[in-house]
Formats: structure tokens, C-alpha cells, sequence
């Protein structure tokens, strides 16, 4: 226990009360692929930082792909952060004899996927031929005011410094989407500008690729190019069907990741609705949700896909654009998930809420690092210790998208006290791989009892009611506070 004289002239003395912030937690996934001279590198080391001491790493399969789950690592702290134009540097090191390289990657949906693809060429030996525009689509007049520009390049570009060689005028907000092909002998790339709003009607666009646009290997363009279209003008009527640009799996891909977001990019703006209803998916325990960026219909399954299974999604005539102009044709689209487990890593416990001041009846969040077997998410394998040792009662959730579980007290827990959270090895991801150790980590409540006032008195007189105070008294008073750390949360109101 700890006593303080307390000093002040008479007036408030005004506490600064401070409450929890709720857990905030996200995470993104980046995948990919890596190659040597069109030859696909497997077991090669992928890494991806925010900054460089806060770097995850990753290895290539067989194929040369890779799949790295990013997590936010201040989210412990319950500061929600801003997502919008979240960037990572993906790096693949350079290996004795090999060649290595980065990309920066923008992230913009709180969940969602990013997919890059580093190619790499010796000097004098790879790839030293300038990238140029092979096609551009909308041209001419009497473009619908939501369609989308798609610009196609003869090779496979690097994102961030050829988006930054793009412009557009009049200046518009747009949402940039790629589409790497690396199939074949000849890969190249595709860009997507969605419009943010739908464009002006009746006004011409002009839209210019600088030299600055740049490929895998560096090579630049030798000269801008330059492309325009006009929009409607006024009430024109729209009476050009929307048409499918693309898909994420692309149709017949193999190989495909269990945790893949099935992608539908169109040519124009849709009607959300009308189109939502017209995607038939697989069937799966949990339901697909649905997303839209621009136009871009993105469904993320409810939980992971199946090992080895072939998986078909429809969308039928019925999806239309805002004008009511339908596709021509119902399209069938089919995928295959990886044929063997790619996953013999232990999960780990990547942050627990909590630090001073928790509330009493906190919602502690328990963050993995990877997709959890949700029948070990339960009381024997979490749990939380009162400041004797005993178990506490606790509603668990588990939130397999974010893969976090919660644990919520059935009561209030005590006052200043410690709590220790523990995560036993019975709980195991989707692949049967055990949590390698136990792991255990301590928060404390607030006290919200707060310090005692006592022994009030004026000038060195105690108070007596009815009492004639000069406004210039001196005020002491002795402060009871069993912790000794909340004198700032003291309140003394004088009239």
C-alpha cells in the first residue's frame, strides 16, 4: 500500500480516463511464381517485409509457385490501421550462380490475394527487348461511361513503375488490376484501369503509356504511347453487351491454391445484383462471399477447397451491365487444386491482445499464423489462468478467415489482477501440424477501484461542514492507492 500528501489550490483536479481499444487484426495473402530462364526455380527463398527487420519468408514448390500469408504485426496493440494502398516489397534473393530481384506490391482490399511473377534473364543472354503496347481497348466513340481500359503489353511488366508511367486525363480515379500470363513461349501482361465513378458522359479521354513502363528485366519503352475514346454522350443508349475479360483461376488451371478467391473481372460496371445471382460456385460447407472492386466480382470461399479436386463455376447469360445489357453466353470456367499437401510447417501463435489496463471482460484474440483445424480450437487447448492458476470460463469462437480465435470471460474478471493466456500444442493447423511449443503470455486488468482520498484538510485544519474556506486555502490530503501507478485517474471535486 502506498500514501501520497496531496497538494492542490482549491478547485478540479479532472481524471484522464483511458478505455481499451477492441483488437483489430487483418491479413492478405501474396502468391505467385518464380523462374530462371523460362525454367521453373523450385525451393527458392521468397521473402515479403513492410520494412526490412519485419520480413516473412517462403519457399517455391516443384512448379516455381509460392503463397506467403502476411499478417500486420502491430495489431496486438489495438490500433486499427488504414489499408488503403498497402505497399510490401517481395524480394527473391540472388543464390550462388542464380539471378534475384524485388517488386513492390500494392495491397488495397483489407483480405484479399496479390499475385507477382518474377522472371529472371542473365545479361547478354535473357531478355533485352523494349516492351511496347500490343492492344488497347476502348477506342472510337460511343463508349459505355463504365467500361473498363485494358492495355496489353508484349511482355510480362513490372507493376508499380510502369502504373506510375501511366496518365490519364481528364484526370479520373481509377483502380489498377493485372493479369500475368506467363503460359507459353511469349508471357505478357495485361492492366486493367476500373473506373472509381463511371466517366463523363459525352467527353473524351486520352490516356498515355511514358517510357518510364518498364518490364521484368528492365527494359523500358522506346516512345509513349498514346490511346483515346469517347464516352456517350448525355442519355446516349448503352447497347453494347459486357463481356468477361478475365478470371482468377483462369480456366483449366492446375495446381491452384487451396485458400484461392474465385475473381470475375468484366468489361464495364454490373449490376451487383442481377450478376451476384447469375455466378453459380461450388458447393462448400461454408458460403462464399461476395466483394466488388469496380468492376470486379471477387467471391472468397467460406473455408479452404478440398486437395486435388476439380472445381467448375458458371456464370449465365443472366449477369448485365447498369443499362440492362446481358453477356451473349452462359460461361463455364474449371480449376484444379494442388495435388499434394504444401504445408509441413508448425503453426505459430503470432500475437495474443491484451498489455495493462485490459478491460474486465476483455475479448482476447489469439492470432495464427496459418488456418487453423477448428476442432482444436476448444477449452482443453486454451485457456485462461486467474492469478491462482485456476481456469476461467470462456466462450470460444474461432474466425477461420482471419484465422483468429477469441476467447470472451463468462464473467467479469477481477480488478488489477494478472491473467495468463495459454495456447497448448494439442491445437493444429489443416495439415495435422502441432504448435511445436506451449505458449504463454500475461495481461493485466485496470483497477478500477482507483486510489483513496482521506485526511482532507484546509490550511492544515480539517474540514467541518458549514466551514468558511478563503478561496486561497491550501488544500492537503493524503492518497491511499494499493498499486501506486493511477494518480492521474484521481478526481477531487471542491464547491
Amino acid at each position: 500500500m502506498k500514501r501520497s500528501l496531496l497538494l492542490i489550490t482549491i478547485g478540479w483536479l479532472l481524471a484522464v480516463t483511458a478505455t481499451a481499444a477492441p483488437p483489430f487484426y487483418s491479413h492478405y495473402w501474396v502468391e505467385g511464381s518464380v523462374s530462371e530462364e523460362g525454367v521453373p526455380s523450385a525451393r527458392r527463398q521468397v521473402e515479403v517485409y513492410k520494412t526490412p527487420d519485419n520480413k516473412i519468408t517462403g519457399l517455391t514448390d516443384a512448379s516455381g509457385r509460392y503463397q506467403i500469408n502476411l499478417y500486420d504485426l502491430e495489431y496486438f496493440r489495438g490500433v486499427p490501421v488504414t489499408y488503403e494502398s498497402e505497399s510490401y516489397t517481395v524480394v527473391v534473393p540472388a543464390t550462388e550462380g542464380g539471378l534475384g530481384g524485388s517488386e513492390s506490391v500494392l495491397l488495397r482490399s483489407v483480405r484479399g490475394f496479390v499475385t507477382t511473377i518474377f522472371s529472371f534473364f542473365r545479361p547478354g543472354s535473357g531478355d533485352v527487348t523494349p516492351p511496347r503496347v500490343t492492344a488497347f481497348e476502348p477506342h472510337g466513340s460511343n463508349v459505355s461511361p463504365s467500361e473498363v481500359i485494358r492495355i496489353t503489353f508484349s511482355e510480362l511488366m513490372s507493376q508499380e513503375v510502369t502504373e506510375k508511367a501511366i496518365s490519364l486525363r481528364p484526370l479520373t480515379g481509377v483502380y489498377y488490376e493485372w493479369q500475368h500470363v506467363g503460359d507459353g513461349d511469349r508471357p505478357y501482361s495485361e492492366l486493367y484501369l476500373l473506373p472509381v465513378t463511371s466517366w463523363q458522359p459525352g467527353k473524351s479521354y486520352l490516356v498515355t503509356i511514358g517510357t518510364g513502363a518498364a518490364d521484368r528485366a528492365g527494359n523500358r519503352m522506346t516512345e509513349p504511347e498514346t490511346r483515346s475514346f469517347t464516352t456517350l454522350y448525355g442519355k446516349g443508349i448503352d447497347r453494347v453487351r459486357p463481356v468477361i475479360i478475365a478470371t482468377s483461376p483462369r480456366d483449366g488451371d492446375r495446381e491452384v491454391s487451396l485458400r484461392t478467391s474465385v475473381a470475375i473481372l468484366f468489361s464495364e460496371a454490373m449490376s451487383k445484383e442481377a450478376t451476384v445471382r447469375a455466378v453459380s460456385l461450388p458447393v462448400k460447407g461454408a458460403p462464399w462471399r461476395a466483394n466488388w472492386i469496380g468492376s470486379k466480382l471477387i467471391f472468397t470461399p467460406g473455408q479452404m477447397l478440398d486437395l486435388n479436386a476439380l472445381y467448375e463455376f458458371t456464370v449465365s447469360a443472366l449477369a448485365c451491365d447498369l443499362a440492362g445489357n446481358r453477356l451473349a453466353e452462359d460461361r463455364h470456367f474449371t480449376f484444379r487444386t494442388l495435388t499434394a499437401p504444401p504445408d509441413v510447417t508448425p503453426p505459430t501463435v503470432i500475437s495474443v491482445s491484451g498489455g495493462m489496463n485490459v478491460a474486465l471482460r476483455p475479448y482476447i484474440g489469439i492470432v495464427f499464423s496459418e488456418a487453423m483445424a477448428p476442432a482444436t480450437i476448444n477449452e482443453v487447448q486454451l485457456r485462461l489462468l486467474d492469478p491462482g492458476g485456476n481456469q476461467v470460463a470462456c466462450d470460444i469462437n474461432y474466425e477461420a478467415e482471419i484465422n483468429t480465435a477469441y476467447l470472451l470471460p463468462q464473467a467479469d474478471l477481477l480488478s488489477y489482477s494478472g491473467y495468463t493466456v495459454v495456447v497448448r500444442t494439442g491445437v493444429t493447423d489443416l495439415w495435422e501440424n502441432h504448435l511445436e511449443r506451449e505458449y504463454r503470455t500475461t495481461f493485466v486488468t485496470a483497477d478500477t477501484a482507483g486510489p483513496a482520498i482521506e485526511k482532507v484538510k484546509f490550511d492544515g485544519r480539517g474540514y467541518v461542514e458549514n466551514d468558511v474556506i478563503a478561496s486561497d486555502a491550501l488544500v492537503s490530503a493524503e492518497v491511499t492507492d494499493s498499486v501506486g501507478v493511477n494518480y492521474n485517474y484521481l478526481k477531487l471535486k471542491l464547491g
